[in-house]
């Protein structure tokens, strides 16, 4: 009887065996297959929220642990636009991930959040959408904003005019061209096009303690995501809403900053005979866009004529120059008649400018200069090395052709912005300069960065090239 006990126990404990062995192998296999969170009910700690009191959606599979959350609110207007913001985050996240398939672990998504309140009524809610796949993080950030006062979210594109947009854009090319991690990259056209002033580049912001803060995007303007923080104060009236934190007087003249590598080929694009109430601008747009400036060689006449553009030449990061009154040919004039050509475009620029802003450099019509033109000039005398022939074909392909098969470090390219081919020329141009690795510089910034001195009446044809 002992015995059959005995034999009895040893199968009892055999088949114990058996199953304790059948749920290791079955748990073994849940840890290879990377299901071993399916064995708890624990919140892994990546999916767990860094603020407190806060609501959230939340979606769980074998593949895929998602989770958005939102503030809570006693304003239920407030709280149900933050529910429907936090749903559309949500289910556009849970697009992204359809389909997918595990390799190892659950990929692990959260969008979570942090909110800032400007005056009582303007709330900025940045959130960080954190991505964990395999143990690799990605990060990205998105900016919501909403007036607690009309109840309703504001685009944040919305806030900015277009000269706040130019200023932001030339302002971010300067930090970007400083900062060792990112200078490199700065001068390419993928960064220029990225920091362009179109409203899109430059609608991922928030506002906290009196500073726009921006967040681009990893391969946008840098190999990894870049934070940059702007006072909004600096932008004056152009930021759309007063939110109590000062404003900068608005001036007259207002030249955008700038920055030039002089170990860099550059080269300086130039416009005659404007300027011109459609052309000029469209010209500056583009040279803005692409991170560019040029010289503009005005006529007197025109700038009586165009105040408005002469001043948007003067308060972009272009150079105003002279090109005569009327566009004589001054070797054909003498005495004070020579001396009103000479200087009549400078005076009306400092009367318009409240005397802020002078000439520097002239263009005689024509290029035509003698013993008297040279004596006479309190000005260098810029000449060109590449004529476009704009004026004479009206061939934007041809305009473009003509540019780049002479172009080279330190040249100087005559055009002429009163023609609407030209501006189509410059369109196309532009982009071909910048990826042959030139810079898009006025007469003023090149001579400064190649160390040139020009004397008044020296005849300049290129950076390089200056005669008696």
């Amino acid at each position: 009887m002992k015995t059959q006990r005995r034999k009895r126990s040893r199968r009892i404990n055999k088949g114990n065996l058996a199953i304790l062995m059948v749920i290791a192998v079955a748990a073994l296999a849940l840890i290879a297959a990377g299901g071993a969170w399916l064995l708890s009910n624990r919140e892994p700690a990546f999916m767990k929220s860094k603020t407190a009191s806060s609501e959230v959606l939340k979606d769980k599979s074998k593949d895929v642990l998602l989770a958005v959350y939102y503030p809570q609110s006693e304003d239920s207007t407030f709280l149900a636009a933050l529910s429907q913001n936090a749903e559309n985050i949500f289910n556009d996240l849970k697009t992204q991930t359809d389909g997918y398939q595990k390799e190892k672990k659950p990929l692990m998504i959260k969008a979570d959040y942090q909110m800032n309140v400007t005056q009582d009524r303007y709330v900025s809610l940045e959130y960080t959408i954190a991505r964990n796949e395999n143990e690799t993080v990605e990060e990205r950030q998105q900016a919501y904003f909403y007036d607690l006062a009309e109840h309703q979210w504001i685009e944040a594109s919305s806030l900015l005019d277009e000269a706040a947009l130019k200023w932001l854009a030339a302002n971010l090319r300067v930090q970007l061209k400083n900062d060792e991690n990112t200078q490199a990259a700065a001068y390419t056209l993928p960064v220029i096009e990225a920091t362009a002033w179109d409203s899109g580049n430059y609608s991922n912001f928030t506002l906290k303690d009196g500073m726009l803060i921006f967040n681009f995007p990893a391969g946008m303007v840098s190999e990894k995501a870049y934070r940059w923080e702007f006072p909004i104060s600096n932008l004056g009236e152009h930021f759309l809403l007063d939110v109590g934190q000062g404003r900068l007087p608005e001036n007259n003249v207002r030249i955008a900053p700038r920055l030039i590598d002089p170990d860099k080929p550059m080269v300086a694009l130039t416009f005659d005979d404007g300027p011109h109430p459609t052309n000029t601008p469209q010209l500056l747009n583009l040279l803005q866009h692409y991170d560019g400036a040029a010289t503009f060689f005005m006529q007197g006449m025109r700038v009586e004529k165009y105040p408005e553009t002469t001043l948007m030449v003067i308060n972009s990061a272009s150079e105003a120059a002279s090109h005569s009154y009327n566009h004589p040919k001054l070797t054909k004039l003498k005495g004070d008649n020579l001396l009103f050509q000479l200087n009549r475009t400078t005076e009306l620029v400092q009367e318009l400018t409240g005397w802020q802003v002078t000439i520097k450099h002239f263009r005689p019509p024509y290029g035509a200069s003698n013993a008297l033109v040279k004596e006479n000039s309190a000005y260098p005398l810029i000449m060109w090395g590449i004529d476009t022939m704009d004026w004479k074909t009206l061939d934007p392909v041809q305009t473009v052709d003509n540019t780049m098969a002479s172009v080279k470090d330190g040249a100087i390219v005559l055009m002429h912005d009163i023609h609407a081919e030209t501006v189509t020329a410059v369109e196309a141009l532009l982009p071909k300069l910048i990826e042959a690795g030139y810079q898009l510089v006025s007469v003023d910034e090149m001579l400064n960065a190649k160390g040139v001195e020009a004397y008044n009446g020296q005849r300049v044809y290129s950076a390089y090239d200056i005669k008696d």
